[in-house]
């Protein structure tokens, strides 16, 4: 667990920017841009940029856009990092294509202790599971950025109150040993092993 924070906080997104999900990075940027702490949003992501996306990013100055960078390297990068970020579209047609799915990121986020800011609308599989453990802070609307990120910014307890439950949640629910054991009996049942006494 990361114990001590830098005074201009280091948020980190590596990963993909389609289905619209460079937007939300940039009203993160917009964001950290009004609060003015000297924050930095800094993106990983072997996404190409548009002409659009490279002059949105260029408008915010808290945004620094690093490109792709080897994947060996992203465990490195996310333990170097105050927070993690995740996101996900408030478009319609993105909500509707990630509806049910949980992205394997936040399962990193996770396992290297560190607080995670999601952003996302309420209704999509990710922000439900964040929200329902408490195991981050979560902006639901792009009207909800700001505030969140005021809070999450102002007090280096909130960063490892949540760096704690975010690791609690992924060790509760996202262990991969619990994962197979509960597969494995599960499978054993459905078989009827467990019922028969067979020493497996």
């Amino acid at each position: 667990l990361k114990n001590t924070y830098r005074e201009k906080k280091k948020l980190v997104y590596t990963g993909n920017l389609g289905n619209h999900r460079w937007e939300e990075l940039y009203f993160i940027g917009k964001a950290l841009d009004k609060i003015n702490k000297g924050d930095k949003l800094v993106i990983y992501s072997g996404t190409p940029l548009t002409k659009k996306i490279k002059r949105k990013y260029s408008e915010c100055h808290s945004i620094q856009y690093m490109g792709r960078v080897p994947v060996t390297e992203i465990p490195k990068i996310q333990e170097d990092a105050d927070i993690l970020v995740h996101v996900e579209s408030f478009r319609l047609k993105e909500r509707l294509l990630v509806h049910q799915s949980f992205s394997t990121k936040l399962v990193d986020h996770f396992s290297h202790a560190r607080c995670t800011f999601g952003v996302g609308p309420r209704d999509v599989a990710f922000v439900d599971h964040l929200l329902k453990h408490d195991a981050a802070i979560v902006a639901t609307s792009r009207a909800d950025i700001e505030p969140q990120l005021r809070r999450i910014l102002s007090d280096d307890a909130v960063i490892n109150e949540y760096a704690v439950k975010g690791f609690e949640c992924g060790k509760e629910f996202h262990d991969i040993h619990q994962i197979q054991t509960m597969l494995r009996n599960n499978f054993e049942t459905y078989l009827g092993v467990r019922d028969e006494g067979i020493d497996s």
